[in-house]
């Protein structure tokens, strides 16, 4: 028997599940500082998911009661090709009926700057 979901939505697959997992291991030092503020309803008592599966996609934070989604970028979504990928997961989220909102984690390490 198949579950299903109060949404509607299908469940995320094991994989991505399992690699969410290992990312909430082992956070990068902007994701540690950004989880430090989020978590326990610490931003105007919103909750937060962080390393959640969303449409196929892992995200970096989630609040569900806004529907927005929080992706903070290093060094690596700075290349062309990332960038594009990207651009076109952050659209498909927002057509998905999502807020998304980039940072770069230089955003989270120092707040003024940026």
């Amino acid at each position: 028997m198949r579950r299903e979901r109060i949404d509607g939505q299908d469940f995320p697959d094991a994989l991505k599940l399992d690699a969410a997992r290992r990312m909430r291991r082992n956070p990068t030092a902007a994701e540690r500082q950004a989880w430090a503020l989020l978590r326990n309803r610490g931003i105007l008592g919103l909750k937060f998911r962080r390393q959640h599966v969303l449409h196929g996609f892992i995200v970096d934070f989630y609040c569900a009661q806004l529907r927005l989604v929080l992706e903070l970028d290093g060094p690596p979504h700075r290349r062309l090709d990332q960038f594009e990928y990207d651009d076109a997961r952050s659209q498909r989220l927002r057509t998905s009926g999502y807020r998304v909102l980039r940072l770069r984690n230089e955003q989270v390490s120092h707040p003024g700057v940026g």
